[in-house]
């Protein structure tokens, strides 16, 4: 084959490829064994200065600057687990889905819908770190005595 034929091969194979679309991303997180996951929601439940149930309100979607589409909340606190002191408000804002999704559970919830949430380095006015967590996905034992003794 002639180095004219063999470039020219080459750019269709190339045109055609590009003009394909992307191959699907799927989550590519490997799921928690269920021993795994006790172990992980207890860690998370220990190393959280604050752990308290909240419901989602004012949930919104939006499109960013970039058009990059994202959803926002706040969460109400309804009842503090563990740690003390008033609890603030939190507004959560996600605007990098990813392949598995928001990545804040409470912000693939729906409106009014109930989490716990975690947090740690809880200045007065701003919570720094938070994970929410769906009630239905709380496996650990303390975590669940807690929810237990709250009326919702």
């Amino acid at each position: 084959m002639s180095g004219p034929i063999r470039l020219a091969l080459a750019l269709s194979f190339a045109a055609a490829f590009s003009a394909a679309p992307p191959p699907a991303i799927a989550c590519s997180i490997l799921p928690f064994t269920p021993e795994q996951r006790v172990a992980w929601q207890g860690d998370l439940w220990r190393q959280s200065e604050t752990v308290y149930l909240a419901r989602i309100d004012r949930l919104r979607s939006f499109r960013d600057a970039q058009g990059r589409p994202g959803r926002r909340g706040v969460l109400v606190p309804i009842a503090v687990l563990k740690g003390g002191g008033p609890i603030p408000w939190v507004s959560l804002t996600a605007t990098a889905e990813t392949s598995c999704g928001l990545g804040i559970a409470a912000l693939s919830g729906e409106q009014g819908d109930r989490f716990l949430v975690y947090s740690s380095d809880r200045g007065p006015l701003v919570t720094r770190q938070v994970r929410t967590m769906a009630l239905e996905d709380v496996v650990d034992p303390q975590a669940r005595r807690a929810l237990r003794g709250v009326r919702r």
